[in-house]
């Protein structure tokens, strides 16, 4: 399953918005890898009672100043797996990106996000499981009409984020790859990316970046 870059880092961070204590008062949630609750004077880990923050503090941050110190590229990241764990910010080579496409091209079906009902309807066409799309009870109905609400409000936060295509650029071409195989083109391979640009910038140029944060 795959899913835009960008959509895919913000759903993070507003995931990790919802949980994070930031106020007086108790909330349980999680922060990392660990479980939270504020009191009167402290946020503290309630497993090791360590790493206090004083109330009202925010130790998540804006999207921004998150997105700052997470890695690049993360879908690309998963896929190419224990040879791309050790390169720092801005530094999968040119090599691990073909391997990480090599890897995708094994893939018999792809689900996206973005796409689900159609994605998800070409794999259980192949395996003859039910069509998403005949399903038609009112649960349902209401659940893909919440889905649409909430990508479009999604959509729209996201759009309006400050954005480095380096950040996503061999996503991006991953991601596509996979919509190329997802349509059945005959040689997904030998046809440049939309964003052939960035992805060349990233391997000419984000050596020179490397990782700050």
């Amino acid at each position: 399953t795959l899913r835009d870059s960008k959509q895919r880092y913000y759903s993070h961070w507003s995931h990790l918005r919802r949980l994070a204590p930031v106020g007086p008062g108790i909330q349980v949630g999680g922060f990392g890898d660990a479980s939270w609750i504020s009191g009167n004077n402290t946020i503290v880990d309630i497993r090791t009672k360590e790493r206090p923050i004083p109330p009202g503090v925010d130790p998540l941050g804006t999207f921004q100043q998150w997105i700052r110190g997470q890695p690049d590229n993360w879908n690309t990241r998963i896929l190419c797996g224990a040879k791309c764990r050790s390169h720092p910010k801005y530094q999968i080579t040119r090599e691990l990106f073909q391997y990480t496409l090599q890897r995708a091209d094994k893939f018999a079906h792809f689900l996206f996000v973005e796409d689900m009902e159609a994605s998800y309807n070409q794999l259980a066409r192949a395996y003859q499981w039910y069509n998403y799309s005949t399903v038609t009870t009112p649960y349902l109905i209401e659940e893909k009409s919440k889905r649409r609400k909430d990508k479009e409000e999604a959509n729209l936060k996201v759009a309006q984020e400050d954005w480095d295509p380096l950040m996503s650029a061999l996503d991006d071409a991953l991601y596509e790859f996979a919509k190329r195989k997802f349509h059945h083109e005959k040689d997904p391979w030998h046809k440049p990316f939309r964003n052939q640009a960035d992805v060349d910038r990233y391997f000419s140029e984000g050596v020179q970046w490397g990782c700050l944060d």
